[in-house]
């Protein structure tokens, strides 16, 4: 109920303050798992991704906003998964796992907002080995200016967000290679 809630809310706030300009929302498949791999230019990306895609999605989150009861109980209700940053969490990616068996994962492989686009971690290659889901890729222009460090408040603007099927994952690459494939693709958009 809050994730529908909140999709609602951030669709209302986009509408009243944002021209969103979407491309390529064919390429999610109506039923079944997948990994959903984006750009991660603003703060608001992971509220954006889930409403702009039309089924519900899980996704990985940085540990901190776990720490207290209240931001746990939200953003486990929400279907966040905490994850260690700067380290191999093992536990974070069998949770990872478990939920794609069976539902769709957001995960942003360069992990910090306006990381360079250098900047990948191997995470994003080692979901899509191990569970063989289909991987669609995201680029997001102009989230950066919904909200800042900087800036208190928004910015209205022309946010765009292009997603596409990643087809080139063969079975011998690797993690790293694999991850190196989706940020390349998404770079390309």
């Amino acid at each position: 109920m809050l994730y529908w809630l909140g999709k609602l809310t951030v669709y209302c706030f986009l509408k009243l303050f944002f021209r969103l300009e979407l491309s390529g929302q064919d390429v999610f498949p109506s039923t079944g798992p997948f990994i959903l791999a984006a750009n991660h230019p603003g703060y608001f990306d992971p509220p954006l991704l889930a409403t702009v895609v039309r089924r519900r999605i899980w996704f990985l989150a940085k540990e901190e906003l776990f720490r207290n009861r209240i931001s746990r109980l939200f953003f486990q209700t929400l279907g966040a998964i905490p994850i260690k940053r700067q380290t191999n969490d093992f536990r974070a990616m069998r949770k990872a796992l478990t939920v794609l068996k069976r539902r769709p994962l957001l995960v942003f492989p360069q992990g910090l907002v306006g990381a360079p686009w250098k900047q990948v971690h191997s995470g994003v290659g080692f979901l899509a080995k191990k569970s063989g889901v289909p991987v669609i890729v995201a680029r997001i222009y102009g989230s950066e200016h919904a909200f800042s460090r900087r800036n208190w408040f928004f910015r209205k603007g022309t946010i765009k967000i292009v997603f596409e099927r990643l087809e080139a994952i063969q079975p011998e690459d690797n993690r790293k290679e694999i991850a190196a494939k989706i940020m390349a693709k998404i770079k390309s958009l």
